[in-house]
């Protein structure tokens, strides 16, 4: 949602407004607790990393008490109608 308009009504080009792109990210990020994460924001795309340690159940009986995991993702900005809907 953070096109950067002032290119996009000058050029039509869809770029992102990075530093409100690296903003809004951050803020929703924030809101999760216990989420470690890094931020990458380029005029085409986001890219999250995230992990977080997360409690395990069956697997305190071997001791392992807790795992970390992770994902990456990205986005890039789109604008217009993609496909119908139902």
């Amino acid at each position: 949602m953070q096109i950067d308009e002032g290119v996009y009504r000058a050029s039509g080009e869809v770029m992102l407004n990075e530093p409100a792109a690296r903003q809004a990210t951050v803020e929703y990020l924030e809101a999760e607790d216990g989420v470690s994460y890094s931020v990458v924001v380029g005029p085409a795309q986001v890219e999250v990393s995230v992990s977080r340690q997360a409690s395990t159940g069956f697997l305190r009986v071997v001791g392992i008490n807790g795992v970390e995991i992770s994902a990456t993702a990205s986005a890039q900005p789109r604008h217009g109608v993609a496909s119908a809907a139902p």
